[in-house]
């Protein structure tokens, strides 16, 4: 599940890019951001490795493992790029 997850978060650093360089439209890249954005909740979903761990210093708190957090930084990472596509094509964002 987590090569599924980085896959997902290169495939929409790319999918940001492409909107960017102008080589496909936005309506396109909305379409596949959404479909990476699934791959990433279905990875985050999936998951079922140890999801926290406790602290490295001895702490009383706990801290999230490595592939989970790749999971989650995926996930917010398509997330967010998901709602600047959407809020550009409102007409809210005038960047691209």
């Amino acid at each position: 599940m987590t090569f599924l997850a980085i896959l997902a978060g290169i495939g929409a650093i790319f999918n940001y890019y492409a909107v960017t360089a102008g080589i496909y439209s936005l309506f396109l890249a909305i379409f596949l951001q959404i479909l990476l954005l699934l791959l990433a909740i279905i990875a985050g979903i999936g998951f079922r490795g140890q999801r926290s761990r406790r602290s490295y210093d001895g702490g009383w708190y706990k801290v999230a493992t490595v592939r989970f957090a790749l999971i989650m930084i995926s996930l917010l990472g398509n997330l967010s790029i998901f709602i600047v596509f959407i809020l550009n094509q409102l007409g809210y964002l005038s960047g691209f």
